[in-house]
Order: structure tokens, then C-alpha cells, then sequence
């Protein structure tokens, strides 16, 4: 919230009120942790409240100062608010199970309430903002499985996705286990994930079957900000180096993992080759004798 501009302006007004009202959807779990700030300086919470019930139909949270030239930072001091001067509410909300995934997306609205006539002070008239929304998109990451032999249904793979989520290759993961469609698709779905740099590890394999190579795969997403309701425009996935377009509107990119048949043979110069050599050397020791 940017205050009046002229000094004289802002100067007649005796007290001066800001309503900050924010509208989250069903899919958006508020954390309760609202920040207030007039420039760097953080504001001392006995100079604002913060309603969350009795509100306006679809209304989350209310942030009321009822006066900004009484504000005082949390060291209990008064802060020197000027003409032109900017207020700034922070806070954070979640995804939750109820978050819808693609084009559709999960709004959040705010519009913010102020002071405009000097004449019947801070308390008195106030005027209103449009609404500004913002949307949280999501997505899902579908994993087709395949095999090139009869698989148990009852011994069905398990993958773990991990999100590169820092420079230094920190990863967040999630666990899920493939499914058999009706349509008689084997499949892994990952809702809910975002944009960014993923590695799909197959973590449990069916009996007889060979574990499926790391999969590594981003998924980039490009959104129309300029609109008055921003739009998702497109959506892809990348793996070895191949991209390839994800719906929009379902939200939804895929990938393939194929699982072979038979035992892994044992890796050049690792443990598999250390025991063969022992063998060879035992039967010609046991030849020789």
C-alpha cells in the first residue's frame, strides 16, 4: 500500500486507516504468519490486527491499521511515516489435497481499503481498490511403465521423485507405487508437483526384472502474467534432452521407464569380476594339484 503522494495531502489527514483483504481458494492453506512492514522497518503487531473470522463471504484474512501515522516498530518506538511511504503485508500458504491441478489453477485475491477524504478522518470514509489475483498452479507427473515380460500384479514397482530444490543438489522426495489402470496401463502418478529439476528413481522392482536406469527429467512451465487473471500457456517436460508438451490445461506431463527381464550381469571391475577371478584362480590351483 503506497500512501498519498503530497505531502499537504496526506498532512490533512488526521488519521489515516489501510485494510489489507485477502481472498485465498479451498486449495491454498493459510499459515497464519502475516509480516508487517513500512519500508525495512517491521511494525509492531499491537499497531495492526488480524481478522480471520466474521469476514466477508470467501474472505481469508484481514490486516486493519486503523491509523498508520500511530504505527510503532516491535521495539515499541514510533515510526516516522511520511508521504509516499509504502506498507507491505507478508505471509505464506501451502498447496493442499484440494489444490487444483492445470489450467484452472488456485487463486488468490487482494484489494486493499484506504482513507480518501481528509474531511471525516481515517475512521470515516474509505475507498477500494480492484481485486488483484494471483494463481498458484500445480501440476502432475504421470510415469508409464512398461515390461517386456509377464509382471506380477501383486509385484508392481515403487519410484521415489526427487526435486532439486538448492544449488548444491539439496532434494526433497515422494514415494509412489505403480498402478494398474483399467484400461490394463501400468502407471505412477505424482500430483501436485512444480516446475523444476527432477531424478525418478525406481527404488522397488519386481522379482526377475531389471532395475530401470535414474530417470532425469524438468518440467518448465510458461504463464501469461500481463493478463488480468494469469493464464498457464504452456507446459513440457524434458528427458535426455528431448522435450516434449504436457497439457495445459489437464496439467499433466508424462514419461516412459521399461523394465527388462533378467539379472543385472555385474559391473566392469566391481565385485561380480573380483569373485570370477578368484574362481578361475581356484580351479587352477586345484588343477595344478
Amino acid at each position: 500500500a503506497t500512501l498519498p503522494t503530497d505531502a499537504a495531502d496526506f498532512a490533512a489527514y488526521k488519521t489515516y486507516k489501510l485494510v489489507f483483504h485477502d481472498s485465498q481458494s479451498e486449495g491454498l492453506t493459510f499459515h497464519k504468519d502475516i509480516t508487517v512492514k513500512y519500508g525495512d522497518k517491521v511494525v509492531s503487531s499491537d499497531s495492526y490486527t488480524v481478522d480471520t473470522a466474521g469476514l466477508n463471504e470467501g474472505e481469508t484474512f484481514r490486516v486493519t491499521i486503523n491509523d498508520v501515522k500511530t504505527v510503532k516498530d516491535t521495539d515499541g518506538q514510533p515510526i516516522a511515516v511520511t508521504a509516499g511511504g509504502k506498507f507491505t503485508v507478508a505471509y505464506s500458504s501451502t498447496l493442499n489435497e484440494k489444490s487444483i491441478i492445470g489450467a484452472q489453477g488456485n487463486p488468490n485475491k487482494v484489494s486493499l481499503e484506504y482513507s480518501n477524504n481528509p474531511n471525516v478522518g481515517g475512521e470515516g470514509e474509505t475507498g477500494k481498490t480492484p481485486e488483484d489475483t494471483v494463481i498458484v498452479f500445480t501440476y502432475q507427473l504421470d510415469v508409464n511403465k512398461t515390461f517386456n515380460a509377464t509382471v506380477n500384479d501383486k509385484d508392481l514397482p515403487e519410484f521415489t521423485l526427487y526435486k532439486k530444490v538448492s544449488a548444491s543438489g539439496d532434494y526433497t522426495k515422494e514415494v509412489v507405487k505403480v498402478v494398474k489402470n483399467s484400461d490394463g496401463k501400468y502407471v505412477a502418478s505424482f500430483p501436485r508437483v512444480d516446475d523444476g529439476l527432477y531424478k525418478l528413481v525406481e527404488t522397488k522392482v519386481p522379482d526377475g526384472f531389471n532395475k530401470a536406469d535414474d530417470t532425469y527429467l524438468e518440467i518448465k512451465a510458461t504463464h501469461d502474467e500481463t493478463a488480468e487473471s494469469p493464464a498457464l500457456k504452456n507446459l513440457t517436460i524434458t528427458v535426455k534432452n528431448v522435450e516434449t508438451k504436457g497439457d495445459p490445461a489437464t496439467g499433466t506431463v508424462a514419461t516412459s521407464v521399461v523394465n527388462k527381464k533378467g539379472s543385472n550381469l555385474p559391473s566392469t571391475g566391481g565385485m561380480g569380476t573380483v569373485m570370477l577371478y578368484v574362481a578361475g584362480i581356484a580351479v587352477f590351483v586345484l588343477a595344478g594339484a
